[in-house]
């Protein structure tokens, strides 16, 4: 197989991982918009989200070794060697991919932080608030805690 075909046929197999990985971003996305929230999706999905970083890695390992064998010290770009490779459109692609796992795992980042900073700020609340314990032994609200409500519950 020649240097062309074998950049060409990694750069495919690399953006089929770049495509699953971008998959797992969304059911992500996904599983933490689910009301309640997703937590063992959450959990598998972290698992495999870990997994799959690791095979792009070593993917991307690869497909520079490759590129640094056909490049020979000429000092072109990724994408101009891809094009003198004969696969500009493929690179162009996996490029946009890499972009949408890039922006879609920020994304998640936020909501991520969104709802661990939502929780943290609820058990300040109520390590702030209760005096004991929150119900009293017949399973209603303690007097002392004053029967109020949490921030945000209707």
């Amino acid at each position: 197989m020649s240097l062309a075909a074998e950049y060409a046929a990694h750069l495919a197999r690399q953006d089929e991982a770049v495509q699953a990985f971008v998959d797992l971003l969304q059911r992500e996305r996904d599983a933490l918009a689910a009301q309640p929230v997703a937590y063992p999706a959450l959990a598998q999905l972290t698992e495999a989200k870990s997994q799959q970083a690791e095979a792009l890695e070593s993917l991307e390992r690869a497909r520079r070794e490759l590129a640094d064998a056909a490049r020979a010290d000429s000092g072109v770009t990724d994408a101009e060697l891809a094009a003198q490779l004969g696969c500009g459109e493929l690179w162009a692609r996996m490029s946009a991919r890499v972009a949408q796992a890039r922006n879609q795992n920020a994304i998640n980042g936020v909501a991520i932080n969104t709802r661990l900073d939502h929780t943290e700020a609820r058990l300040d609340f109520l390590r702030r608030h209760a005096s004991g314990s929150l119900y009293a032994a017949n399973g209603r609200r303690s007097p002392s805690t004053g029967g109020g409500r949490l921030r945000g519950d209707a």
